[in-house]
């Protein structure tokens, strides 16, 4: 599993009361927001970056799409 997706994997894991994990136990809606959220994230900090290189005269040419994937470990959009 790529190393961004299991820290986010973990990040919702469910814990008991006591705060240990419970093994296997995914809260998937908590999962899904942090994957939005991490990928949001990534947007604005490429849009950040895109807007300095330009206000230097430099264009990046950063295709964000493919720089989010790369940072989830796919080479290319998954199909199912």
């Amino acid at each position: 599993m790529n190393e961004r997706i299991a820290k986010l994997y973990d990040q919702a894991t469910i814990l008991e009361g006591n705060g240990d994990y419970v093994a296997g136990e995914l809260d998937p809606v908590k999962f899904a927001e942090l994957i939005v959220r991490d990928t949001l994230d990534q947007v604005a900090e490429f849009s950040r970056l895109t807007k300095a290189y330009q206000t230097q005269g430099i264009d990046p040419e950063i295709d964000v799409t493919r720089e989010v994937l790369k940072n989830y470990g796919f080479t290319r959009f998954p199909r199912s």
